[in-house]
């Protein structure tokens, strides 16, 4: 599925604003969890949490397509994502394989 490009764009915007406002020594990707979680308790009044969850976990499988590392990262009940911890460590692999 190939997204709009206004859609990307206030993805980037989004993205770059949280990462801005978090920790600098984190990387980047880590920010566009932050703005899943910050979007969650308004998407959730709008929809429910199972409105959002469903949401989410498209989101999470369109996202696999294009980053499978993420493939250990699962939606939870409430909508907020787990498994992170494990993405870190798959990411500080990753980094070390490359270097």
């Amino acid at each position: 599925m190939i997204l709009p490009p206004q859609t990307r764009d206030l993805a980037r915007r989004l993205i770059a604003h949280q990462g801005a406002a978090g920790n600098t020594s984190e990387p980047m990707e880590f920010a566009a969890f932050r703005v899943c979680d910050t979007l969650r308790r308004p998407v959730c009044a709008l929809a429910g949490v199972p409105g959002f969850r469903s949401l989410h976990s498209r989101d999470l499988a369109l996202a696999r397509a294009e980053a499978p590392c993420l493939s250990a990262v699962q939606v939870a009940a409430d909508g907020s994502l787990q498994g992170l911890g494990e993405l870190g460590r798959q990411m500080d692999k990753d980094q070390v394989r490359e270097e």
